[in-house]
């Protein structure tokens, strides 16, 4: 099991003269049950930066906090497949 968290630089708005660009915290976990592998993953803005010719400008987002609501969107895949490899018919030899 492998846990991400970076940061990336995602462009909103791109026109002559003026880019707007968001910067962006990505939080995840890859997981691999078996044969399959599991990419759950979530992202949320920290700050956006404006570009014009003469000036630059960074507006920070309001911080959110929702580990919670991640941690249950990943345990439930897991759980239900964990569950359903239980379950599941063994093959004699």
């Amino acid at each position: 099991m492998r846990v991400k968290n970076e940061l990336r630089t995602v462009t909103v708005s791109s026109r002559p003269g003026r880019t707007v660009e968001a910067v962006v915290r990505r939080r995840g976990i890859e997981a691999r049950l078996g044969t399959t592998d599991f990419l759950v993953q979530s992202e949320a803005p920290v700050t956006l930066i404006v570009r014009e010719p003469d000036t630059l400008r960074r507006v920070a987002m309001p911080a959110t906090e929702d580990r919670g609501r991640m941690v249950a969107f990943v345990a439930a895949p897991v759980a239900a497949a964990v569950i359903a490899r239980m379950f599941r018919p063994r093959r004699s030899k």
